[in-house]
């Protein structure tokens, strides 16, 4: 839909963000968001309730974050945190 309104809202433990814009249709705009991350659900480290519904929407490097963070003994959702 050409100029249509876009909105994407992601919930997180920490609140809720949305972002919105428009969409003219262009491959570029596709291609400019985030993608989701595939790594498996790091099921070594302990989890918090939630984190395997969290995991799989989670960009590949804030999945890779997070793995940094959990290696560290913190947890997924510190990892999101702004420093």
């Amino acid at each position: 839909m050409r100029g249509a309104a876009v909105v994407i809202a992601v919930s997180m433990s920490l609140g809720l963000a949305a972002c919105s814009g428009t969409s003219n249709g262009n491959a570029d705009q596709a291609a400019a968001q985030p993608r989701v991350g595939n790594l498996p659900l790091p099921v070594q480290y302990p989890l918090l309730r939630g984190d395997a519904e969290l995991w799989p929407n989670l960009t590949l490097a804030q999945q890779q974050r997070a793995l940094q963070f959990l290696g560290d003994g913190s947890t997924i959702r510190s990892s999101l945190e702004v420093d």
